[in-house]
């Protein structure tokens, strides 16, 4: 599945522009396919075959990600999704996917 998190507001020249970051809980590629959806560049994805790996998103891209089916969540929600895969990574067997219908353990 394909998530947004929460808006953040960064400075940028001078002027604040929000952002969210997209990530997936199935992989790599699933996430390359919905950014090439959305007209994404692979080259844009941050952090590629790592755990925490993610697209920065601004502005009409937040709305076309929404339209196209990410889940919106919360940061907590994120970190966990986050820290799930890291223990995927390093082999724990934990659950690693983020269940929208269950309540999250922080």
């Amino acid at each position: 599945m394909i998530y947004i998190d929460q808006p953040f507001k960064w400075d940028f020249k001078g002027k604040k522009r929000t952002f969210r970051h997209m990530i997936s809980d199935d992989g790599t590629e699933k996430l390359l396919e919905f950014g090439r959806k959305m007209g994404l560049k692979e080259s844009w994805l941050q952090k590629k075959n790592k755990y925490d790996e993610h697209f920065d998103l601004y502005g009409i891209k937040i709305e076309l990600a929404i339209k196209s089916g990410a889940v919106e969540i919360s940061f907590k929600e994120f970190i966990k999704i986050i820290q799930n895969k890291r223990l995927k990574a390093r082999g724990n067997e934990r659950e690693t996917k983020y269940n929208p219908e269950s309540k999250p353990e922080f």
